[in-house]
């Protein structure tokens, strides 16, 4: 059953409960103020004439986000790791050489490894480092590639348009003979 209580610092909330004998089956406070309102909540089940089937007791609260605000601060998160290097940062992965810490600007610069060391240690080692995507390093190169392909097909584009115009000028604009066969004349027989 729902229940609707207005306590007296002027605070609204409501709950749902399975009532025990017609009362409340434990204590209950407000929200906002922590006053007692189990007195306040037995009166309005009292005068709800609407009976549920029984279940087993139990006590749901429900409270409206404006006592919710008022009444509790919010559970504290659990505390971020920060990075060694950027004391701002929190930490995302561990180097894959050494197990340093690192967050992602440190990523950015290094990608897997946390140094340029580590990077040179995993050369000499033979450790397999895969790229990471964020990289600076990688981000360029891939633009880099792009522009490649744009300079390209820009270069392709103005070799072949001359090339054509040559071709159709001095090739393809006058038909030519390129073979030719003769073919027996028919003399009508007399």
């Amino acid at each position: 059953m729902k229940v609707k209580v207005q306590c007296g610092c002027g605070s609204k909330f409501e709950f749902e409960v399975e009532p025990v004998q017609g009362v409340m089956p434990s204590q209950i406070n407000c929200p906002t103020c922590g006053h007692d309102a189990t007195l306040l909540a037995n009166e309005v089940i009292a005068r709800q004439s609407v009976a549920e089937p029984a279940k087993a007791p139990g006590l749901r609260i429900h409270v409206s986000t404006a006592a919710q605000s008022q009444s509790a601060p919010a559970p504290a998160a659990a505390p971020q790791v920060l990075c060694a290097r950027h004391k701002s940062e929190a930490v995302v992965q561990t180097c894959q050489v050494c197990g340093k810490q690192m967050c992602r600007l440190c990523m950015e610069q290094f990608g897997n490894v946390c140094s340029v060391y580590c990077r040179q240690q995993a050369g000499d080692r033979g450790v397999d480092v895969p790229d990471y995507q964020g990289q600076k390093s990688v981000r360029q190169a891939r633009s880099r590639g792009l522009v490649k392909w744009i300079a390209a097909g820009v270069f392709l584009i103005l070799f072949a348009v001359p090339c054509f115009w040559i071709w159709y000028s001095f090739f393809a604009r006058e038909p030519k003979v390129v073979y030719s066969c003769a073919l027996p004349k028919n003399d009508p027989v007399n």
